[in-house]
């Protein structure tokens, strides 16, 4: 029976030792996972920090964009107003151009307008009104039939009351 004792003992040392190869290879397994762990926590800390860090630079860059975007609506507004003047001005200009192309076409406004241009050349020349000439002065013509009434547009006085 002693070596029946002793090879039950045996045989329960070796359970034992397997036992606690096994307990030692799951604690040297459980220690890896451990670190690995920790490792991935520290890593995964070092990536919240940065993330951190690159949320804050995300908010800037949007103050930027909104900033830059208030600016162009406002130089866009800018523009608009300077497009509705310079439609309001060619508008204008259209007008005077219409105006002048009916005037030249017109030979009275045509005669007018030279009449007026003659005036502002003589102003021009530093002569007055009525002191060296007279616009639209009416006068008595004589012809042969008798006497008519007439105008003359521009009568220069000359030295002598020429």
């Amino acid at each position: 029976m002693s070596t029946a004792v002793i090879a039950i003992l045996v045989i329960a040392f070796i359970g034992i030792a397997w036992l606690l190869l096994r307990t030692r290879e799951a604690n040297a397994r459980l220690a890896e996972a451990a670190r690995r762990l920790e490792d991935e926590n520290a890593g995964a800390k070092q990536d919240q920090g940065e993330l951190k860090e690159f949320g804050e630079v995300l908010k800037q860059v949007e103050n930027a964009v909104e900033k830059y975007k208030e600016r162009e609506d406002a130089r866009d507004k800018e523009v608009d107003k300077m497009l509705a003047s310079v439609a309001e001005s060619s508008g204008r200009v259209v007008q005077r151009v219409d105006a002048l192309v009916g005037r030249w076409a017109n030979p009275k406004q045509r005669g007018q307008l030279s009449e007026e241009w003659l005036v502002a050349a003589l102003r021009q020349m530093n002569l007055r009104d009525d002191v060296h000439f007279e616009v639209q002065k009416h006068v008595e013509i004589e012809a042969a039939r008798g006497t008519k009434n007439g105008v003359i547009d521009v009568f220069l006085l000359l030295p002598n009351s020429q």
